[in-house]
């Protein structure tokens, strides 16, 4: 399905939209970002009917890390709003290809009616680095090497406290996955 094209002025006009297309859905599956969390303002939805997924999480890391992902969209997302199902993306896994197949079989299963995400500052969509970004990329997930701008970002960001200390890699949602969503909300 090709994303729909809404233009419009504020976010929360976007999510009024979406919070009406939902009434409509009887499974909702939603992939939110870490950057940008103005998507939970979404009042009228029942979050008990709301499959979320993780964009993205560095390699080797703990749920419990202060940089992990997933333990911030735990604490300022999925414990405030109790969805009926989390998907956080295991980044610490023994088995990154087995992650990547798990995470893959669950995306396939739940294809995403919403995807909302922030442009980061180097211009990266999850950790889809510029130049690096495959339009075209055939996986659902994959492992990447961060760039330098986007490891800059994160120490700029308070996750990590010197670049040295950056993960250099992370599993990442493709271009294709976030835009496979029937609607997609970036923000600026």
């Amino acid at each position: 399905m090709k994303p729909t094209k809404n233009t419009l002025p504020t976010t929360s006009s976007a999510l009024r939209n979406f919070e009406v297309d939902s009434a409509k859905s009887p499974n909702l599956c939603r992939c939110y970002p870490c950057g940008n969390l103005s998507c939970r303002q979404q009042e009228n939805i029942d979050w008990s009917r709301v499959r979320v997924f993780h964009l993205d999480e560095y390699v080797g890391i703990t749920a419990s890390h202060p940089a992990s992902f997933r333990a911030f969209l735990t604490r300022e997302f999925v414990t405030p709003l109790q969805p009926k199902y989390f998907h956080g993306i295991e980044g610490d896994g023994e088995d990154i290809h087995q992650v990547l197949s798990a995470y893959t079989t669950l995306l396939e299963a739940h294809p995403l009616d919403l995807c909302c995400m922030g442009i980061g500052e180097n211009g990266h969509l999850a950790f889809n680095d510029p130049p690096y970004a495959d339009l075209a990329d055939p996986e659902m997930i994959k492992q990447v090497k961060l760039d330098e701008a986007s490891r800059h970002q994160q120490v700029g960001e308070g996750h990590y406290p010197r670049i040295d200390t950056v993960t250099p890699h992370a599993l990442t949602l493709t271009i294709p996955t976030l835009l496979s969503a029937t609607s997609v909300l970036v923000m600026v």
